[in-house]
């Protein structure tokens, strides 16, 4: 079982959360790693009910948790238990300053520190209650609720004597053993999925407030998007490129057929640079359609006529090494994020060659999996392919694996939207 470190997110075992609770997931923020005589940590308790938010109940929103609801932190109620009544870790691990400001929010609640500016609050991310709920009576039934609910998994406290230590090794182990069934039994249903722990998630949504690891950087070349349009016949159109223009933004909505949309997507991006009237009308095109072909169109049209619009999401790109020669040549993995209705997200992963090399290597693989190793998208490199591309849709807060490989060498990156 992977260690859990302090600023994680961890999932409770189902067995140590009482009957009457199964159906709702419990987390917890470690807050101290596992000791090593009996293996036990410090956990701050998390909550999935938002309604109880006051100035030492701090709501953690989904795209900071990286978990698809934001949770309510309980900052007054650290304490033990054992790592044997810990699940996985998922979501995000939240920053160092996050992790600080948490703690001493609850050191407040024991009269161990001063209440944090709000306004360092919002710089993290994190909103708390305006007013100081603290004596408010139905705050105080669900103080009295969640501090009861712990009793299931809190850990004992470690003494020196060596039968009382027998006694815990001994509950730890059965604990154990319970564990590991459950895991098995659950993962026999597939209810349970998450990232192997072996490498921390990229959280996709966070590139939208310009907050990435170093080496995703903007690419210096437009992403091609291999999208099979057909020509339009402009001898229909006045030969007027303002005429043509105006026709063609008219005609835009009226259609209903996608390949047509996309075939105008298409024109106006090769005529209509810096035209307010074409981009405000492919902004609208990539709002309201429900073809996925078509928005991608939208999306890059818009790279080429105003790359710097808010509206085409973002994109980043990162140099592949897949540690072996490719004549000379290295590869790039270029990721797009593109906001959709519903808290979905449209995500592009194209992967082709840096430097003088023209094509890709014939037989370079890119594949999507999920999070428990599964594919299910694979697309390999022919012959003279510029590219190589998957595109597809997801949820805030799902999680998925990009891996590339060609003969025995490969490489995986984990993310999360």
């Amino acid at each position: 079982m992977t260690q859990p470190l302090p600023g994680e997110i961890w999932e409770l075992n189902t067995i140590s959360i009482p009957p009457c609770h199964h159906q709702a997931p419990r987390y917890v923020m470690i807050i101290t790693e596992a000791e090593e005589v009996v293996p036990t940590v410090s956990v701050m308790l998390l909550s999935e009910d938002t309604n109880f938010l006051s100035e030492v109940d701090i709501l953690i929103p989904s795209d900071i948790s990286g978990l698809k609801k934001d949770l309510l932190a309980e900052t007054w109620l650290v304490f033990p238990m054992f790592v044997c009544d810990l699940r996985h870790p998922t979501g995000a691990r939240l920053s160092y300053q996050i992790y600080e400001t948490l703690l001493n929010i609850g050191d407040l609640y024991h009269n161990l520190a001063e209440l944090p500016a709000k306004h360092h609050l919002q710089s993290l991310g994190l909103q708390q209650g305006i007013q100081a709920l603290v004596n408010n009576d139905i705050l105080k039934g669900f103080h009295t609720s969640e501090q009861s609910k712990i009793n299931k998994f809190k850990a004992p406290a470690l003494c020196n004597n060596q039968h009382s230590i027998m006694r815990i090794a001994e509950q730890v182990l059965n604990q154990a053993v319970q564990t590991e069934q459950d895991l098995i039994d659950t993962t026999r249903h597939n209810i349970i999925e998450f990232i192997p722990s072996t490498l921390t998630p990229i959280t996709l949504t966070h590139w939208l407030q310009n907050i990435h690891p170093p080496e995703w950087q903007i690419p210096t070349q437009t992403l091609k998007l291999a999208v099979a349009t057909r020509s339009v016949n402009h001898r229909e159109y006045i030969i007027s490129t303002i005429d043509e223009i105006s026709t063609l933004i008219k005609q835009l909505p009226l259609l209903r057929d996608e390949s047509q949309k996309r075939s105008i997507a298409k024109r106006l991006s090769e005529i209509g640079k810096d035209n307010q009237n074409v981009i405000q009308a492919l902004i609208h095109l990539l709002q309201t359609t429900q073809d996925d072909e078509t928005l991608w169109t939208a999306v890059e049209s818009l790279w080429q006529i105003d790359p710097g619009n808010s509206a085409v999401g973002v994109r980043r790109v990162k140099l592949i090494d897949l540690g072996i020669e490719l004549a000379g040549e290295g590869i790039a993995l270029a990721i797009a994020l593109i906001p959709k209705i519903n808290n979905r997200f449209g995500i592009l992963l194209q992967v082709y060659p840096t430097g003088r090399e023209i094509y890709l290597p014939p037989q370079l693989k890119l594949a999507l999996l999920d999070t428990a190793g599964k594919v299910l998208k694979k697309v390999t490199a022919q012959l003279a392919d510029l590219f190589i591309q998957i595109k597809f849709s997801g949820e805030l807060g799902e999680a998925f694996i990009v891996k590339i490989c060609i003969g025995e060498a490969e490489t995986t990156e984990h993310f999360i939207i």
